[in-house]
């Protein structure tokens, strides 16, 4: 049975945490993407092929879903989003973690490696992911570009609303209603505020392109179906990375474990085996 946790962030921030499957087995904590809550990883951590085998962690990032919402500028510095993935390590008493950063989820990651070193994962996946906010550009396919300015905006419901619904339909076409009611949900009840926040933060690359560069195991994994993120040209940063995986799946979307479940853990499952047993990732 998933376990929930609402830790405290070192500035205070409540993060709403929780974890399914074995304690003692390698853990994965999954960080979900733009302005939708962790529920969106729904699939997999109701499917026991995944949490019989690894102990899994979400967290509704900071100004998501049932996280605090803090609107202040100075509660948005990347140093507050790597203390919250470290709250959310405490929580759980978790030892170097395996980190998932889906879509603009994958920025997190940045965050926490320019406070943390890399001694402190045992690897990054970067699902279908924007490895850092100036990335964001060449990354964002068409359609992402389309809807964001909307999505920031509070003077105009119906443009929020239609930008809200093509985001949410364009991460997939396979995903259930009840998926895409939960995702619009979030959508609807984060502040424009932070989704300013979310969109235009600042933060530094150069801990992420150091951990790469001298070992730490990284993962890409993209759909070359994605309508949202162009996580192969994304993954184009890490050419210097020395222990890198890159993975296209033929026909995937941007959410690869409805579309394309079985190959997407097996791919995770053998890359989270080949760093534990010291086999070559490259």
């Amino acid at each position: 049975m998933e376990s929930a946790v609402l830790a405290t962030s070192a500035d205070g921030t409540p993060i709403y945490t929780s974890a399914i499957g074995n304690p003692r087995a390698a853990s994965i904590v999954f960080i979900h993407g733009f302005s939708i809550g962790a529920a969106v990883f729904d699939e997999i951590f109701h499917d026991p092929r995944w949490h019989e085998s690894l102990y899994l962690v979400r967290y509704d990032l900071r100004g998501h879903a049932r996280s605090g919402m803090p609107t202040e500028p100075e509660f948005w510095a990347s140093s507050r989003l790597a203390e919250d993935f470290d709250a959310v390590v405490r929580a759980f008493g978790l030892t170097r973690p395996f980190v998932l950063g889906w879509s603009i989820g994958g920025t997190q990651i940045t965050d926490i490696l320019s406070f943390f070193p890399p001694s402190y994962l045992s690897g990054v996946i970067h699902l279908c992911a924007i490895p850092f906010m100036s990335a964001i550009p060449s990354a964002a396919q068409d359609l992402s570009t389309s809807v964001l300015p909307p999505s920031g905006q509070s003077h105009d419901v119906v443009a929020y609303q239609a930008a809200a619904w093509k985001f949410t339909k364009g991460c997939s076409k396979r995903a259930s209603y009840s998926l895409y009611l939960s995702c619009l949900s979030h959508i609807m009840v984060q502040p424009p505020a932070i989704t300013q926040y979310v969109l235009n933060r600042t933060q530094d690359e150069h801990g992420l392109i150091r951990a790469g560069q001298q070992g730490l195991p990284y993962l890409t994994i993209c759909g070359d179906q994605d309508e949202i993120v162009d996580a192969a040209t994304a993954s184009r940063v890490m050419d210097s990375f020395v222990n890198k995986r890159h993975i296209v799946l033929r026909g995937a979307d941007h959410i690869p474990w409805i579309s394309h479940s079985e190959e997407m853990r097996q791919e995770i499952f053998r890359f989270v085996d080949d760093v534990l047993s010291q086999r070559p990732i490259s």
